[in-house]
């Protein structure tokens, strides 16, 4: 406990997968006795070495207690109907402990090895505050007809509805 007596929240990157996955569960299983709050995996090309969804479900999968959290995915590697659809996957996976993280992205270095255009920082915060937009409307379940500046959405309802509601964790 905090001073102020709330619990102190805490969290972890998950291990890399590896082809000993025996010994990865082993290791997650740990962490989710050992009285950590989340565990996290991170979003980048050049120093992750595992997409971060299919990580997470596994997490989720391994793992009974702790919250699974991308920390951060980035906006530009992903459209954000193939985001929401994943985000509600691993929510439902997780029996409702999934936390999405969102960001603009910022390293100038991945996009340039993924043969990405890098945006000025005002395009790629458009963007992203566009794609939470978007991500909202699907999970009401309702069709989203969108037309904006970088995405369109024509009559699509998000699917599956996730464990938490309306959403999970932002």
């Amino acid at each position: 406990m905090s001073a102020a007596g709330r619990p102190i929240k805490s969290a972890l990157y998950a291990p890399p997968v590896d082809r000993d996955m025996h010994g990865w569960r082993k290791r997650l299983q740990r962490m989710d006795c050992s009285g950590l709050t989340a565990v996290t995996v991170y979003d980048h090309f050049l120093t992750g070495r595992q997409d971060p969804l299919p990580a997470l479900a596994a997490v989720a999968m391994a793992t009974e207690r702790v919250r699974v959290m991308a920390l951060v995915l980035a906006n530009d590697y992903r459209h954000p109907v193939i985001t929401h659809k994943a985000a509600a996957t691993v929510d439902v996976i997780s029996g409702g402990r999934f936390d999405l993280g969102l960001g603009a992205g910022f390293l100038a270095d991945e996009y340039q090895a993924a043969g990405m255009t890098y945006d000025p920082p005002g395009e790629r915060v458009g963007r992203l505050e566009e794609a939470v937009g978007v991500i909202r409307a699907l999970f009401t379940g309702d069709p989203v007809r969108y037309a904006g500046e970088h995405y369109t959405i024509n009559d699509l309802s998000g699917t599956p509805a996730p464990i938490q509601e309306p959403h999970p964790r932002w």
